[in-house]
């Protein structure tokens, strides 16, 4: 049967560090996967309305939350 390990009041603080970077880490790699795909989608919307025709691009609907906004050009 083998000895259970000791774990140093330094051990410890070492593995609470390395968790609480860990979590910091997991929570930017998601905040940087939401970003890249408002980016993404940004850049989809810019490029549609360049391909508006004059007339369709007089009124551009934007939506904000759940309601969709008109700006005119």
């Amino acid at each position: 049967v083998m000895a259970a390990p000791t774990v140093t009041s330094a051990d410890q603080q070492l593995i609470n560090k390395f968790a609480r970077l860990h979590q910091n880490f997991s929570q930017i790699k998601e905040e940087i996967k939401e970003l890249s795909n408002d980016l993404l989608n940004i850049n989809e919307a810019a490029d549609e309305i360049m391909l508006l025709d004059p007339e369709d691009s007089e009124s551009i609907p934007f939506k904000i939350g759940q309601t969709f906004v008109h700006f005119d050009s």
